[in-house]
């Protein structure tokens, strides 16, 4: 099942006033890559080094999602089309699966930067529910491609099925964290939220068969803790659905 998510509207966009992030031209003056072109992982690691910087100078300047400034910069950081590789038929299997592993540094660090751990608001919020879409859709193309790998016959990918657990408990880790912040509604909107479920019953439609049936089961009693909670009927009606896909419905 399929969940249409709502999309942020022009009404949603930081005033420039209270915008303090940088245009694309001062990022680039700082040494950020160019987002005309595909990131590899030596762009994400420049970025992060450089962003880091940025967040130390001043708190509010990384790219955000609804700024005018910067708006163009922070998709380019989530864009799919940067770990399109990994679904490149044309391209070794095994070598696919070993690159992508890579990126998986630098989206946490990612993740870690837009995080402020010295409270439980959170400024950047809507950024890092994008964060985590996109270390989820790194992880699901992960298993996409381990399965792929276990299906093989080949030399080479009997070699590396031994590392599927790894592949596993990545998409588990990335599911668990987005499940974690649906309960923390005093710091992500109610659509937000809408955002982060719907992601997750799309996902788990998709590779819950991947999982492990202890995993699943983890799965399922931390979606039934945060449903107890839940305050909003349209995160309800998706945690239903999903509590039946989990339970074999």
């Amino acid at each position: 099942m399929l969940v249409m998510l709502p999309m942020c509207l022009s009404s949603c966009r930081i005033s420039s006033e209270s915008d303090q992030t940088f245009t694309t031209e001062s990022y680039l003056s700082r040494g950020m890559p160019e987002i005309s072109r595909t990131w590899d992982l030596s762009d994400y690691l420049r970025a992060c080094n450089i962003l880091e910087d940025i967040k130390i100078a001043g708190h509010h300047s990384l790219p955000m999602k609804n700024s005018r400034k910067s708006g163009d910069y922070f998709a380019h950081l989530v864009n799919p089309f940067n770990i399109g590789f990994s679904m490149n038929d044309s391209i070794n299997l095994e070598d696919r699966a070993n690159r992508l592993f890579t990126y998986i540094l630098p989206c946490r660090r990612l993740i870690n930067l837009y995080t402020d751990l010295q409270t439980t608001e959170q400024y950047y919020h809507h950024e890092l529910v994008e964060l985590y879409r996109f270390g989820l859709l790194i992880a699901e193309n992960l298993l996409e491609l381990g399965n792929q790998i276990n299906d093989s016959g080949d030399n080479a990918s009997i070699q590396m099925q031994t590392g599927f657990p790894s592949i596993q408990d990545l998409y588990l880790s990335m599911i668990m964290l987005i499940l974690d912040n649906q309960k923390r509604s005093s710091v992500f909107e109610e659509v937000d939220r809408i955002n982060m479920s719907g992601v997750l019953l799309n996902s788990l439609s998709s590779y819950k068969n991947s999982l492990e049936p202890n995993s699943q089961k983890d799965i399922l009693e931390e979606v039934r803790i945060t449903l107890r909670d839940c305050r909003s009927k349209d995160i309800e009606r998706i945690y239903i659905d999903l509590i039946d896909l989990l339970q074999g419905g």
